[in-house]
């Protein structure tokens, strides 16, 4: 029997490659849930803090934002006909009231705080604009510019206070190890995770930070 020294094989395949999931951050760190003071101006600003991970820096100019707010466990997000209301859009869903309550100067409660190029990029809540004691639901649906059919949410929910409480971010040292749902954050529990805390609003007077 003779080898055949000239006999091959070849083998080909197509690979797509898709673009990631934008991460959508209202707040540093992409915290899910925090404390708030009622007299503390509330600022969000997802053109800083949202991640692409296909990027080395998130490009804030090539969206953009829309914000929607309600009142968390009580009432869905305004809408009408179908369509949500943004905080800024002058009509009233009369079953679920806007988070500001369908004030006819609402406008004067919140601010954009953007460059001129993306000015929706980032909002502040003004003191004293939500009522205490109560859990808010601040979402952001951002749309790119170039494609409207390609879009990022994020959320954040807030718990308004009488006093001014610290802000405390607890975050994953991996980011990618962690994965939020709504005020609960998922990872493997099979796999460990590595946490650190870091103060983030007014932290002149935080000396230690206590893990229970």
């Amino acid at each position: 029997m003779m080898a055949m020294s000239n006999v091959t094989s070849s083998m080909s395949t197509f690979i797509t490659i898709n673009p990631s999931n934008v991460i959508v951050n209202l707040v540093q760190y992409g915290t899910s849930m925090i404390a708030h003071g009622y007299r503390q101006n509330l600022t969000f600003n997802p053109g800083a803090y949202s991640v692409d991970p296909d990027a080395i820096v998130f490009n804030t100019s090539n969206w953009n934002y829309d914000y929607y707010c309600r009142m968390y466990g009580v009432y869905n997000f305004p809408s009408t006909n179908g369509s949500m209301l943004t905080i800024d859009d002058s009509r009233i869903d009369p079953i679920n009231p806007s988070c500001f309550g369908n004030q006819p100067n609402s406008r004067a409660l919140w601010q954009y705080l953007g460059s001129n190029v993306s000015r929706k990029s980032s909002l502040i809540i003004l003191s004293g604009s939500l009522a205490s004691n109560q859990i808010y639901q601040f979402m952001v649906i951002m749309t790119y510019r170039q494609n409207s059919s390609l879009q990022a949410t994020g959320s954040v929910l807030v718990h308004i206070q009488d006093y001014n409480p610290h802000m405390i971010a607890i975050v994953c040292a991996i980011s990618t190890m962690c994965i939020p749902n709504v005020e609960y954050q998922y990872f493997n529990p099979t796999t460990q995770v590595a946490l650190f805390s870091m103060c983030m609003d007014d932290c002149k007077t935080v000396q230690n930070i206590t893990w229970n």
